[in-house]
């Protein structure tokens, strides 16, 4: 048996998804995924012994310039600092997109895009917002405020969008695909007296790791891409590569997951701590060990009591939301994965077939293959 190959991931903005994707393609095909400086790429010493790599670099332009002394196959999750080599990149423009419908669907008729010609991100965010928007009757533009080049300083370009949104007679839009920018517009908001959402609903990107959106005064709506299908797909192109098949697709955009809605554009969030509490550990705990039971002992109070305030915040009780969560991320692998119903079930935590198919009918009125064939074809 031969040396196993590795594939290495070096980042200076870290993504647990796409490490986690990543690792899942590579268990696939016998490959190693090393992640030791995913999140420090600076760190990586002139030689890490890597068969291919796959690199999400916004700063760190010496450690791109050691992997293309290597001569590696390697492929790029961002444009910011790309040499050679294909791109696997969010489909930024889809956010846009899916950003504007969002906008739509609360009735905001204006949309100030905070975005400058030095951020490719922000660029390519506003494009698919102009593009939608123009479709669904919003009227989307860049904010003025931010552009403005007398405005060089962080602080007094906030300052000026948040006067610039004070101006407007009607409810209003803003987006960011930048959450720490949001989070800071917020509480000039604050200060100004503007009240967000009544008077201004925002919008910004969803970030695996950071939870900036969260962590606001008021948690932000955020548009979530699928850095996991980033990360799959990443290793995949690597593998092909490394296998002197060249890639005939140079640049993969990979599309949104799904829309993140929190008190920012009026949709509500848990104001009750212990809720707050259990919908993280929804979120994060691994499918294998999520159950009621598992969510009562996380929470620490009694299953009758916690049943009572969740129900009062959420408006489901625990397995209805327990199960939500298997459903989407089965859905998620119907449509993005070559896995088999099987391997689907046994991942989304469910003991058998029979039982997983039961489930996904109920919640979705389709058995998973009716599910996976009406997506074929669909972007």
């Amino acid at each position: 048996m031969g040396k196993q190959r590795t594939i290495g991931v070096l980042m200076d903005f870290f993504s647990a998804d796409v490490v986690e994707g990543a690792g899942a393609y590579a268990r696939q095909y016998d490959l190693r995924i090393d992640a030791r400086w995913s999140v420090r790429a600076d760190w990586m010493p002139s030689n890490p012994g890597w068969d291919g790599a796959i690199l999400g670099i916004v700063d760190a332009e010496s450690s791109v310039e050691m992997i293309h002394q290597m001569g590696i196959p390697k492929v790029h999750l961002s444009l910011w600092k790309r040499r050679s080599g294909p791109l696997v990149q969010i489909d930024f423009v889809n956010v846009g997109v899916q950003a504007a419908r969002e906008f739509r669907d609360l009735g905001i008729r204006r949309v100030f895009v905070l975005t400058s010609r030095l951020d490719p991100v922000a660029v390519r965010c506003f494009a698919g917002l102009r593009l939608e928007g123009r479709k669904l009757g919003l009227d989307v533009r860049a904010s003025g405020a931010w552009e403005t080049g007398d405005r060089p300083v962080f602080p007094d370009r906030v300052r000026a969008v948040a006067g610039e949104l004070s101006e407007q007679s009607e409810v209003c839009g803003c987006f960011s695909p930048h959450a720490g920018v949001l989070y800071s517009l917020v509480e000039e908001l604050e200060r100004v007296k503007v009240s967000v959402p009544r008077e201004v609903s925002l919008i910004t990107v969803d970030k695996d790791i950071q939870r900036t959106s969260e962590l606001s005064a008021v948690p932000l709506t955020a548009i979530a891409p699928d850095y996991w299908q980033q990360g799959y797909e990443a290793a995949r192109v690597v593998h092909r590569l490394m296998d002197g098949k060249l890639s005939k697709r140079r640049i993969l955009r990979i599309k949104t997951l799904r829309t993140i809605r929190r008190d920012s554009t009026g949709q509500s969030s848990s104001k009750d701590p212990i809720v707050a509490k259990v919908l993280h550990g929804i979120r994060v705990l691994g499918f294998g060990e999520l159950s009621v039971e598992a969510i009562v002992r996380y929470a620490g109070l009694s299953r009758r009591a916690l049943e009572q305030r969740f129900r009062r915040e959420v408006g489901r009780t625990l397995h209805e939301e327990i199960v939500q969560r298997r459903i989407r991320e089965a859905q998620r692998l119907l449509r993005q994965s070559d896995y088999t119903v099987a391997e689907i079930a046994d991942h989304c935590g469910y003991s058998g077939v029979h039982y997983f198919s039961t489930a996904f009918k109920r919640a979705t009125g389709l058995s998973p293959s009716a599910f996976r064939k009406g997506q074929e074809g669909v972007a």
